[in-house]
């Protein structure tokens, strides 16, 4: 034999040279299966199974035989990133590649290699460098080996991301079961996924419930399943900010200034050390996200800072923020806590009084069921709860009946049983739309609104479509009012917001920027959203004055309450879409002026 077994390990009995095989590893082979092999199925092969990939073969997995006296001395000692896995933050990913290199690097002078004896694969101990006489033989396993034995044991659904990154478990196709295969790699291709892939691998590989504790630790309740995947690889830094590249056309003295406040703080997770200066910048702009921002955060800057002084009882800003442009019962897609929620989470007593002074919905419930009122209760704020009461009784409301701020579907609409023919009409619209018969399209989205049960997800899309119609008539403000009933029905549906971001682009950039900003929260912006910001944020700084025809005051601007469509004469406010049927282009952005004057939208 090549070698003798001393003090619990393997020592040379002769000179060795590189690649000299040294002795088999005696066991049974047993077959790759993928679930089992990586432990996301029921059976896990948690003990000490060695895996070589070969090229040609694969995967080939021994189950040694414990009992065989060579294998209680073949052991490695358990590298750096098993023993401490890096710490959950911004650093982990960088962290956890450093060990990795580190474990490549470390001088191990023999490895376990695949040796194929009468067509049948077998394992065995090679020597991966020249080896002296007497010198002991130190077996590498290979950091596959301990990220696999990680994996199995932990249930941070943060490492299980990064481990599954760095084995590459989703990278050779031909391992993957077909259930599977959409998760071919991941890491490169989870961003066009659909909605419904996110969330099979957030709820079968990283064990994670949309619903559950983990997801509302990093602020994402109610988010979209894509939302999550890429909060999680912020969290990690295994995606980071972007450069400032973006910001090469602004004037070289705002490059920096732009990077940070654009990019930087907008990021919804930690970027640097506490006592980096960036990082506190960032801090300070994120406070207030946590509650979940969305559509029904009007004027999103401001709603935010309501938000905060809920928070910290801070009355003095709440009444230098308020305006008729806030909606103080708007909600966080979180918790869905209003401001009035948070004020009475934190006993914010001078704050709660300003809510209730203001009429706002004093007993929505959150996701728990909860209303302020309970919340005051459970967290021994007796005043406020004794306050909110009497509020109650002054409104002739009993304090046990609770609102619903949301709107939701019902389940015995009776238009539900024309669910069917409402998503026949909408897949036919979008069929027209892709062959650019908008009248068509129009038509058909029409008619599934008018046949879609109230409130309910499929209203939502025909709502967004039919604007996208408008929006490519560049009939803007007929389309913002599709937009905004999408939006009233599902405040954080990502391609609604980015509808309703290119309507205002010309009128209001600061609106169009605002929107953008969202988006960079509750969803995963593509280029597209960051090329916009980019551009409309320059726009916003070096725009000194308006173009002559948007310089014309508001009060000098006729506004119109009505107008004649074809001999009918129609309300402003409540413009039959089934009007705008058989309108010339140039009469329907005539229309469209006339409603975007009366609806505001251009202040």
């Amino acid at each position: 034999m090549l070698v003798d077994v001393k003090d619990n390990g393997f020592v040379a009995t002769e000179d060795l040279s590189k690649d000299t095989l040294l002795f088999k590893i005696p066991g049974k082979r047993t077959e790759f299966n993928f679930e089992n092999f990586y432990g996301f199925g029921e059976k896990r092969e948690v003990g000490k199974k060695l895996a070589v990939k070969d090229e040609k073969i694969g995967f080939v997995i021994l189950e040694p035989n414990e009992d065989e006296s060579v294998l209680k001395n073949l052991q490695e000692k358990p590298p750096k990133f098993f023993l401490a896995f890096p710490e959950s933050s911004f650093k982990l990913f960088s962290e956890f590649h450093k060990l990795l290199k580190e474990y490549d690097n470390k001088n191990k002078n023999a490895k376990i290699v695949v040796k194929v004896v009468n067509k049948e694969p077998e394992l065995w101990v090679a020597s991966s460098e020249d080896i002296k006489c007497g010198s002991e033989i130190l077996v590498k396993f290979g950091k596959d080996y301990w990220m696999r034995k990680l994996l199995y044991k932990t249930v941070n659904p943060l490492e299980k991301l990064v481990l599954l990154i760095f084995l590459e478990a989703f990278n050779n196709p031909d391992n993957l079961p077909e259930k599977f295969r959409t998760f071919e790699h991941f890491f490169i291709k989870w961003r066009v996924w659909s909605q419904a892939d996110c969330a099979s691998f957030l709820q079968d590989i990283l064990k994670v419930s949309v619903i559950g504790d983990f997801v509302q630790s990093i602020h994402c309740l109610g988010f979209a399943p894509r939302t999550i995947i890429y909060r999680m690889l912020q969290k990690v830094g295994a995606l980071n900010p972007p450069n400032g590249s973006g910001y090469k056309n602004y004037p070289e003295a705002l490059r920096t200034l732009a990077h940070q406040s654009r990019d930087l703080c907008f990021w919804p997770v930690q970027i640097g050390d506490n006592s980096d200066q960036t990082e506190s910048m960032r801090k300070k702009m994120q406070d207030g996200h946590e509650f979940g921002p969305n559509a029904t955060w009007k004027n999103y800057p401001k709603t935010k800072q309501v938000f905060m002084a809920a928070k910290s009882d801070n009355l003095a800003i709440l009444q230098e923020v308020y305006d008729t442009t806030i909606n103080l019962n708007a909600y966080g897609t979180c918790k869905l806590w209003t401001p009035l929620h948070v004020a009475c989470f934190y006993g914010s007593q001078k704050v709660v009084k300003f809510f209730l002074s203001k009429k706002v919905i004093f007993n929505s419930k959150d996701r728990n069921g909860k209303t302020p009122l309970n919340l005051a209760e459970e967290n021994g704020h007796t005043n406020l709860a004794k306050l909110l009461v009497a509020h109650a009784a002054n409104e002739s409301v009993l304090p046990d009946h609770c609102t619903e701020i949301r709107n939701l579907p019902s389940s015995d609409d009776p238009k539900l049983t024309s669910l069917e023919a409402t998503i026949n009409c909408k897949n036919v619209g979008n069929t027209a739309y892709k062959n650019k018969n908008y009248k068509s399209a129009f038509k058909f989205y029409s008619r599934g609104i008018d046949l879609c049960p109230a409130n309910h997800a499929e209203m939502v899309i025909l709502y967004s479509n039919r604007a996208q119609v408008l929006i490519t008539a560049k009939a803007f403000n007929l389309a913002l009012r599709d937009v905004n009933r999408a939006l009233d029905i599902d405040p954080v549906h990502e391609k609604t917001i980015l509808r309703r971001a290119h309507c205002y682009e010309e009128s209001n950039p600061e609106k169009s920027l605002t929107d953008l900003d969202l988006l960079m929260y509750i969803s995963v912006p593509d280029r597209l959203v960051n090329d916009r910001r980019n551009h409309l944020f320059l726009q916003t700084i070096v725009r000194t004055t308006k173009e002559a025809t948007v310089e014309k005051k508001l009060e000098d601007l006729v506004i119109e309450d009505s107008v004649d469509i074809q001999g009918v004469k129609h309300s402003l406010d409540n413009i039959p879409m089934s009007a705008l049927m058989d309108l010339s282009l140039e009469d329907l952005r005539n229309l469209d002026g006339k409603v975007g004057r009366y609806d505001g939208n251009d202040v």
